[in-house]
């Protein structure tokens, strides 16, 4: 006797897939500096869509960026589409960035949409902080109330 916990096989499949897209980061790019950037549509087999942006300042040209993540999003069976890109500049000390220009294999991505891309990760990033900095606030308040105790 064997237990099924799905009937469809499809429903497994669509799970995997949407779980693929969701693993990709939405954003990475250099830490600092000026930098050629791609915004690329990713699509699973589902038809389900996300946009990522990937900058680097190694990239002599925009497709340089896509050779270079294109290899890890066909292993996951994800189809992905660049539509376009442009520059970054990036200065993390004074928590800026300046999108702008744009691709001449490309084309100009949609700027707009990329910086709220960019502004939806510092903001993840920010609350992710905030948790651990509550979390070793937490653990340091335990150990010193063990530490009371122990004196007791």
């Amino acid at each position: 006797t064997s237990i099924h916990l799905f009937h469809d096989e499809n429903v497994i499949i669509n799970i995997m897939s949407r779980m693929a897209l969701e693993s990709i980061e939405d954003v990475v790019i250099e830490s600092d500096g000026v930098f050629k950037y791609v915004l690329v549509e990713l699509k699973d087999k589902n038809g389900q869509t996300k946009y990522i942006v990937r900058g680097f300042d190694w990239a002599e040209y925009h497709a340089d960026i896509l050779d270079r993540v294109a290899p890890r999003l066909s292993e996951q069976g994800i189809t992905y589409e660049c539509v376009g890109g442009g520059r970054i500049r990036h200065e993390s000390k004074n928590k800026t960035l300046f999108v702008y220009g744009y691709s001449v294999g490309f084309g100009q991505a949609n700027h707009k949409f990329t910086v709220e891309i960019l502004k939806r990760q510092e903001r993840n990033k920010e609350e992710d902080n905030g948790a651990k900095k509550r979390k070793t606030k937490d653990l340091n308040n335990k150990r010193t109330e063990m530490k009371k105790e122990k004196k007791k």
